[in-house]
């Protein structure tokens, strides 16, 4: 599951209430998932999400490893219930009776490169990644928000950060299964994304299966012949007035670790409507296997 949580003010710049955390809860607990990879939420606001999880209303307690924007100190926002008292950044949650094994974290912006929603001001972006032992087989986390334009100087910002961060996740993940996601600020058909997407898909040359990528035609657009045009590369994004909806929200699997019901091309997703913020989570389901060929 994935989900920019938008913590430090959408819906006309307030932060989500409690009929916000509310509704995310109840999907956590109806979809049960083994990892929660969350963008732009105050450290405050993933530590409620973490208690109001254990309470006894509740049938799936979490836990948290919560990032600062920025690989170094803590990255703070006036828009969080605490202001500047508290950080700003990242969380992957995780069932409660499971562990985070090794942690990194890279910066890939400098601090002048822009926020998830102001660029140009004055904090940089991460991804972090993390050993689980939520799965069936030895797994790596990793979760990224990139920061959402070039900047005249720095044209390419945005394809940088793409594949600084991903090259990070597979290096991290060495032979270990690897699921990568996040708010990457671009679509599914761009050029930035080609070094992430496998060769199975097109112009694609990285190492990864989409879990929403149109299978099990394997298009990075979806074309209205297709027979599940309906669900490939759902719009997660841009749903105001005047937008133009698009899919900027992913979760990644690295190829030949992860199957469907059916085959490895035949993943399930699903793009939910969620209040409080200006995206819509994206969650699915997969079959985690060992890396060996065939499995």
């Amino acid at each position: 599951m994935t989900f920019n949580y938008c913590g430090a003010g959408c819906a006309g710049g307030s932060f989500p209430s409690n009929t916000h955390v509310f509704a995310f809860l109840d999907q956590i607990d109806a979809f049960k998932p083994r990892a929660i990879l969350v963008s732009e939420i105050c450290e405050s606001q993933a530590n409620d999400i973490v208690t109001r999880s254990q309470s006894d209303s509740r049938t799936w307690p979490l836990k948290v490893l919560f990032t600062p924007i920025g690989a170094n100190g803590s990255a703070t926002r006036p828009g969080c219930p605490l202001g500047n008292d508290e950080g700003f950044g990242n969380a992957i949650f995780i069932p409660e009776s499971k562990s985070f094994g090794t942690v990194s974290v890279l910066k890939l912006t400098a601090d002048e490169t822009g926020t998830p929603d102001q660029p140009g001001a004055k904090h940089p972006q991460t991804i972090t990644c993390a050993d689980v032992d939520s799965f069936a087989y030895p797994a790596v986390v990793c979760n990224t928000h990139i920061a959402p334009s070039n900047t005249p100087t720095k044209p390419n910002l945005i394809a940088t950060q793409i594949q600084t961060a991903t090259d990070f996740a597979y290096g991290h993940a060495g032979g270990k299964a690897l699921i990568f996601g996040g708010d990457m600020n671009a679509v599914p058909n761009s050029a930035a994304l080609s070094g992430v997407y496998s060769s199975g898909t097109p112009a694609g040359t990285g190492h990864f299966e989409e879990i929403d990528n149109c299978h099990p035609n394997a298009r990075r657009v979806p074309a209205p012949g297709d027979s599940d045009y309906s669900r490939c590369n759902v719009p997660t994004h841009g749903f105001g007035a005047g937008d133009n909806p698009k899919k900027i929200d992913y979760i990644f699997l690295k190829k030949g670790y992860f199957k469907g019901d059916n085959d490895v091309d035949d993943f399930s997703s699903t793009v939910i409507s969620m209040p409080g913020s200006d995206h819509r989570l994206l969650q699915g389901s997969v079959n985690i296997c060992d890396g060996s060929p065939g499995c």
